[in-house]
């Protein structure tokens, strides 16, 4: 059984993602990224984890290593932990905003290729 490849779009989805966090949290990727368990930098790179994962569907052995991280344990715990603060409004909010900066991307490029296409 080989390991399914993921595209480029996938793999940029989630650096954009990561990235968005990190601004809204008011940290760097690489503050992100330290074995730190502080709260300032452990939550947002939880909630990162299962952004990710909702939105591109990624296995979890392989959102791990975009924040160092080896295998899934990490990753599940993560997408256990945001499912039980999903309840505070700040956190639905924050992932709401992710998701509707995504359709946004996604209703650009759709448009941009139908122009790109009518052109031809």
């Amino acid at each position: 059984m080989s390991a399914r490849i993921y595209p480029e779009s996938d793999i940029k989805k989630a650096e954009a993602i990561r990235r968005r966090i990190c601004k809204v949290a008011g940290i760097t990727l690489e503050e992100m990224n330290m074995s730190s368990n502080s709260p300032k930098y452990s939550h947002p790179r939880q909630l990162a984890m299962f952004i990710i994962r909702q939105l591109t569907g990624m296995p979890m052995n392989h959102i791990g290593p975009l924040f160092n991280r080896h295998g899934d344990g990490t990753v599940k715990k993560a997408c256990d932990v945001v499912r039980d603060y999903k309840q505070y409004p700040k956190v639905e909010l924050l992932i709401n905003k992710v998701r509707y900066h995504e359709d946004k991307i996604r209703k650009k490029r759709r448009k941009n290729g139908k122009k790109a296409n009518a052109d031809n």
